[in-house]
């Protein structure tokens, strides 16, 4: 393999090896969400970490995430929270599994519940800062146009095509793409965050990549896969195979810190009782209030998907809080918290009470048990 992978790295005509983006490690990831927390200026802030936390857990590319919406999210039958995504290069629809992080600053169930949280007023897209997409214009040349100057000048005749009345005012070339975000939050965030290399859009989807390609339970394949890398361009003799969601859990668990092998549950709200839990439903429907209970169904994220990104809220308060006391994701929790009729011990003791619970999975366990003999007796 790595053979393969070497000589498709040669250039033919130069003998020399391609220029690669250096990659994003985890540590500079987490490195580089800490700083956006811990400086936040705008809401923005919070919605740029969340966009390179899934970046680099999702191998993608920066145009790849353009087309998440909320739509995309959601929780299947085995507890598994999934992301559908399309590939822009390959246009390629992809379902990934996402799991929750050991470290909370690397959670993409927290940076994602955060992002959410900030959102200020309702759209289809998971983050609301991204730029639109691009969209070429068509241009209709006529006979006025040698195709010698086409072939020699294309940009010069485009533009000049363009400027024409009948066109519009289309000024795609002005317009900021995607890529052109991610770099500019990268210059301004990467060196002030201690990241020493110079890092590129391209640098998380190769950082991830290299990430679980250092565990020794995960085959190339199953991350060629998560990647949507098309093997059989690099060498015909690859015999690529569409893998099960499976190989997948498995790769987003080392992702995540975890053993592939290890079983994984999503942090909700079933260790609380039904009267705190109708408190922090009041609170959910408070933050979530840009993505939940609105007329258009697009711009809206599926309940059961709210329940555990507000827990991941819930037990990742303490850190939030601590990274920036005064930040504005802290302040709009506590306001929403305070509207709900809640209290910060309150909303402390509810995160103590969920950490109890990750470390405890027998309680949690006994819990679950005489939650469904309560309402199995209710129901009766």
């Amino acid at each position: 393999m790595g053979r393969t992978l070497k000589n498709y790295s040669l250039k033919r005509e130069e003998g020399g090896f391609v220029r690669k983006a250096p990659s994003c490690t985890k540590n500079d990831l987490c490195c580089m969400i800490r700083y956006l927390y811990t400086n936040a200026n705008t809401l923005s802030d919070y919605q740029d970490a969340s966009l390179l936390c899934m970046m680099w857990f999702m191998f993608g590319r920066a145009s790849d995430l353009s087309f998440v919406q909320k739509q995309n999210i959601s929780i299947d039958a085995g507890g598994v929270f999934f992301v559908r995504l399309i590939r822009l290069k390959t246009s390629e629809e992809q379902g990934l599994s996402l799991f929750p992080d050991s470290e909370p600053l690397m959670c993409p169930l927290f940076t994602m519940a955060v992002a959410l949280m900030t959102q200020v007023a309702p759209c289809a897209d998971l983050l609301d800062n991204l730029p639109p997409t691009m969209s070429r214009p068509t241009i209709q040349l006529n006979n006025d146009v040698p195709l010698i100057d086409l072939l020699d000048h294309p940009d010069i005749v485009v533009e000049a095509a363009t400027q024409d009345p009948h066109y519009g005012n289309s000024k795609i070339a002005l317009q900021s793409t995607l890529h052109t975000h991610v770099n500019r939050l990268l210059d301004r965030v990467a060196k002030e965050a201690g990241v020493k290399l110079q890092l590129t859009p391209h640098s998380f989807r190769r950082g991830g990549a290299q990430f679980a390609n250092g565990s020794e339970h995960l085959t190339a394949r199953w991350i060629f896969d998560r990647g949507a890398w098309n093997v059989s361009t690099t060498n015909k003799g690859f015999g690529y195979v569409f893998n099960t969601l499976k190989e997948d859990h498995k790769v987003a668990k080392v992702l995540s810190g975890h053993s592939p092998s290890e079983r994984v549950k999503l942090v909700d709200l079933l260790p609380f009782d039904s009267a705190t839990r109708q408190k922090i439903g009041q609170m959910q429907r408070l933050l979530f209030s840009a993505c939940s209970g609105l007329i258009t169904r697009k711009y809206n994220v599926e309940g059961d998907v709210l329940e555990v990104l507000i827990a991941y809220l819930i037990l990742h308060y303490p850190l939030l809080k601590d990274l920036n006391p005064n930040g504005l994701a802290a302040i709009r929790l506590e306001a929403c918290l305070t509207q709900a009729g809640c209290t910060i011990p309150e909303l402390l003791a509810w995160s103590a009470h969920l950490a109890t619970t990750m470390a405890n999975p027998s309680e949690r366990t006994t819990i679950d048990d005489s939650t469904s003999n309560i309402e199995h007796v209710n129901a009766r």
